[in-house]
């Protein structure tokens, strides 16, 4: 048996360090804009150069947190609750079981890792390393009106790797295709995929 840290997504508004601050920037600059773009509006030129200014300093101090926030981890948009164990003939979600005869498809996509980091845009300020909680189980049953989605947590890449063995059982099973089953396994050496089937018939 093999489980992993189930994450629970919280769907809710977010109010970032980039959202503060490309708002804030938005604010000062557009006083500035139209002072200059539209010289016969009376606008006190002191006032929108200050508002320039400021808008500069604040594109500014963001680049200089940008610099810091590169290595730090992004805040949780949830929370953890429960595991999710690996059996070789049954997979359990918290306290539910799933029998593998009664499942019709096993998806895992477990790119995420603890640690990883995240490309960021010019304008996004927020925190690049990943708590490694996007990744996706989704069983589909053979009562295909019912999907079951689940997010968990990989604390080092590649993680999913030791279940290796209940993956393998899963593909057996006809539960998992060969080709989901080593993009899961994360085995792309044409000889490492020889390899592995000799290995698993």
């Amino acid at each position: 048996m093999v489980e992993f840290k189930i994450f629970n997504k919280v769907d809710k508004l977010y109010i970032g360090r980039s959202f503060i601050i490309n708002t804030l920037a938005l604010l000062f600059v557009c006083p500035s804009l139209i002072g200059i773009l539209f010289k016969n509006i009376n606008i006190n030129t002191t006032f929108a150069a200050t508002f320039g200014i400021i808008a500069c300093l604040l594109v500014l101090s963001g680049i200089f947190i940008k610099l810091f926030v590169q290595f730090k981890y992004e805040k949780l948009k949830g929370y953890f609750e429960g595991t999710i164990e690996f059996h070789e003939n049954k997979i359990k979600v918290d306290k539910i079981e799933y029998e593998i005869e009664k499942i019709k498809k096993i998806e895992i996509y477990a790119g995420d890792y603890k640690g990883k980091w995240k490309p960021t845009g010019k304008t996004e300020y927020d925190n690049a390393l990943s708590n490694g909680v996007g990744n996706v189980l989704r069983i589909i049953m053979e009562n295909e009106n019912e999907t079951i989605t689940i997010y968990f947590e990989q604390n080092v890449k590649n993680e999913i790797k030791i279940a290796e063995k209940q993956l393998v059982n899963y593909y057996k099973e006809g539960k998992i295709r060969w080709l989901h089953l080593i993009d899961i396994l994360a085995i792309n050496d044409y000889d490492e995929i020889q390899q592995f089937k000799s290995t698993i018939r």
